[in-house]
């Protein structure tokens, strides 16, 4: 197969170097064609005409003396039943009988009924090496019947490349079939590859959004880790004075716990250190019970709400009521809840007067309450810096409520912000 050089070629001779010594041993005993030919003729007549018997008495002596054409005859007459038995067994061995004297339709027929299993037991690897030998040949069906195996992987290890170049040289002698299945591959090629860049292109973008998601949660991280290395907050376990999260109000003021006592100073003022040897004295604040005085506290504050409601002035009679030194509990986890009550009950001020002295002192709750006042402006002048250091140093105290907000005011200041914010804490005394 000239057309066939190079990787091709040495392909095809893969397949048909089994069976080459066979088919140049046979070539040599097969007769002068010429010397029989006027014989195969009046054979080929009488096919013509239907007198398949004549034609059978004519080509036998031939096929018998090597004639590859009255082979090729015989073995159609076999295959088809025409004159004779059908008969795919002796038409297979007729065919085969050819073929190894060279005969490239014979190798087409010898490869369809090897392929297809019929009067001989089924091999497509054989069939392949057949369609391959006839190729080598020039025989454009075997090109294009090899070339489709390739493409299926029918009897030989796929390679679609290989099958294309068979299809096309068989499709440059006219094979129509092999020109249909080139174009068929030129589409699919054009399809896979439209397909490939498809997927390509989504599997970037995936990619793509999955770096800004991963960019963009870790900046998040990264922004809350600065903010806590510039605060140096040390979140502890939150103080056993600490209010419920939910607000529900309770008689129950919590264990004992010592809280240090401090000069008593009005918000933002500065406190210089205790003298060495006089250290404040801790003092000690333990579950109670409600006292009489605390009840009659507790009645009288919920009359003068009640009051309030009607004349519009709850928060000042409430602040008198509260400022009461004689209703003034002293235990100050009793206060405090007094402070928080004044507080939801929108007596910011009255709020304020009694948390302002336990914040002094050192309570992480109240410094707590009296920060969100500063941030808020309730019942005292708006002072953010001030919110800041109180919440700072009841966060260093063991409040979980004064870490949180601290985090989420700091969050939203710049640096230099928190830079001056946090000189102004140190300033403040408050420092621990």
């Amino acid at each position: 197969m000239k057309r066939l050089g190079g990787i091709m070629r040495s392909r095809l001779l893969q397949l048909t170097a089994g069976a080459a010594l066979i088919g140049v041993l046979s070539l040599a005993a097969v007769p002068a064609f010429a010397q029989q030919n006027t014989g195969f003729e009046a054979g080929v007549e009488a096919y013509e005409n239907g007198r398949y018997d004549d034609a059978i008495s004519v080509w036998e002596p031939l096929a018998e003396g090597g004639n590859v054409d009255a082979l090729n005859m015989l073995a159609q007459l076999y295959r088809l039943g025409l004159g004779v038995q059908q008969d795919d067994k002796k038409a297979f061995d007729l065919y085969e009988q050819a073929a190894n004297r060279g005969s490239d339709e014979a190798q087409v027929n010898v490869a369809f009924q090897l392929l297809t299993g019929k009067g001989v037991e089924q091999d497509r690897e054989q069939a392949a090496s057949w369609f391959a030998k006839a190729s080598d040949r020039g025989n454009p069906l075997a090109q294009y019947n090899l070339g489709l195996m390739y493409e299926k992987g029918i009897g030989v290890e796929q390679d679609r490349e290989f099958a294309a170049e068979l299809y096309s040289i068989a499709a440059d002698k006219g094979q129509k079939r092999a020109i249909a299945r080139l174009e068929a591959l030129e589409t699919n090629a054009a399809e896979e590859a439209e397909i490939e860049n498809a997927r390509n292109s989504k599997s970037e973008a995936q990619e793509k959004r999955l770096a800004e998601e991963k960019a963009a949660d870790a900046e998040k991280r990264a922004k809350k880790d600065r903010a806590r290395e510039a605060l140096s907050i040390k979140r502890v376990e939150p103080s056993a004075l600490e209010f419920e999260k939910n607000g529900a109000e309770t008689e129950d003021y919590r264990p004992m716990i010592d809280v240090v006592r401090t000069p008593t100073r009005k918000p933002g003022e500065k406190v210089a250190g205790a003298p060495k040897g006089n250290e404040p004295k801790p003092i000690f604040i333990k579950r109670l019970p409600a006292t009489d005085k605390q009840d009659d506290a507790k009645a009288d504050d919920e009359k003068a709400g009640a009051s309030n409601k009607d004349t519009g002035k709850t928060a000042e009679k409430t602040r008198d009521s509260m400022s009461a030194s004689a209703r003034m509990p002293s235990d100050p986890a009793a206060r405090i809840m007094l402070a928080e009550r004044a507080y939801r009950s929108g007596d910011f001020s009255g709020a304020a007067d009694m948390l302002a002295p336990l914040s002094n002192a050192g309570l992480p709750v109240a410094q707590f309450w009296m920060g969100r006042l500063y941030n808020r402006g309730e019942g005292v002048k708006l002072n953010r810096p001030e919110a800041y250091s109180l919440w700072r140093s009841a966060a260093a105290g063991g409040s979980e409520q004064a870490a949180t907000a601290l985090a989420n005011l700091a969050a939203r200041l710049p640096p230099e912000e928190i830079s001056i914010f946090e000189q102004r804490h140190k300033a403040s005394g408050r420092a621990r």
